[in-house]
């Protein structure tokens, strides 16, 4: 699996576009976009995750 490298503001940016997600998919009426959408939550989930535990290990060598 490739190595990815994102920035803060990269993070931000990418947390920012799934939160307006998040509030379009609050009223949407289109089941198949409720559906798209909790399958890119979940796998924004998993890259969130793997963030966040990268930032510990660099902390953590430091």
């Amino acid at each position: 699996m490739p190595s990815i490298y994102m920035s803060d503001k990269e993070y931000e940016a990418l947390s920012f576009l799934v939160e307006v997600a998040r509030n379009a998919s609050d009223s949407a009426i289109s089941e198949t976009y409720i559906k798209d959408f909790e399958s890119a939550n979940k796998h924004f989930s998993n890259v969130e995750r793997k963030y966040f535990k990268a930032i510990s290990q660099q902390g953590n060598r430091s």
